[in-house]
């Protein structure tokens, strides 16, 4: 598990680099596959069963993301992924 957690750290660096080198353009696919993951049984599984959070790949606050990006599009994908977690947990 942490070959794991470490590996989420190197992934949140990569991204926060491609954020930083071409902006949100360059990162939202890698974006757009965590949280993809990070909503499918196995993700939610990681999250239930072993406390990881693939979500962390995903830096926060980042100057680079569009206007709206975190409190819009992110923020709902946040919260049908832990609309699940919870219904796992149950």
């Amino acid at each position: 598990m942490n070959q794991l957690k470490a590996s989420i750290r190197i992934a949140n660096h990569y991204i926060d680099s491609l954020l930083i080198s071409g902006g949100y353009r360059f990162a939202s696919k890698e974006i757009s596959d965590v949280l993809y993951m990070a909503g499918q049984p196995d993700g939610i599984r990681l999250y239930t069963q072993y406390d990881i959070n693939i979500l962390d790949v995903i830096p926060r606050n980042h100057k680079s993301y569009p206007p709206s990006f975190e409190s819009g599009h992110l923020s709902t994908k946040l919260a049908k992924i832990e609309r699940k977690r919870q219904a796992r947990l149950k």
